[in-house]
């Protein structure tokens, strides 16, 4: 029976080690590799106002009421649906 406990904390241990590493890993900041050129500022900048653009380029959506599809605020395109935009 001991012996039984003594694997279980083995066990645990070897888990709870394993989870460590990952967060750790997660956490740290990982250095450029070396074969690969590294961003320079302007570059790195360029790269955040694409990501803002394609944010403001995005459209919102809403379920149609009464055929379930995907529709932008202006309505329904669907001939079938009585909520045509």
């Amino acid at each position: 029976m001991i012996a039984k406990f003594f694997w279980l904390a083995v066990i645990l241990a070897v888990v709870w080690a394993v989870f460590r590493v990952i967060e750790l890993r997660k956490t740290k900041p990982r250095p450029p590799e070396s074969g690969s050129p590294t961003q320079s500022g302007t570059q790195a900048d360029s790269n955040s106002n694409v990501k803002e653009r394609a944010e403001d380029d995005a459209l919102e959506l809403r379920e149609c009421d009464e055929c379930g599809a995907f529709v932008t605020a202006a309505g329904c395109s669907r001939a079938a649906c009585s909520v045509r935009g």
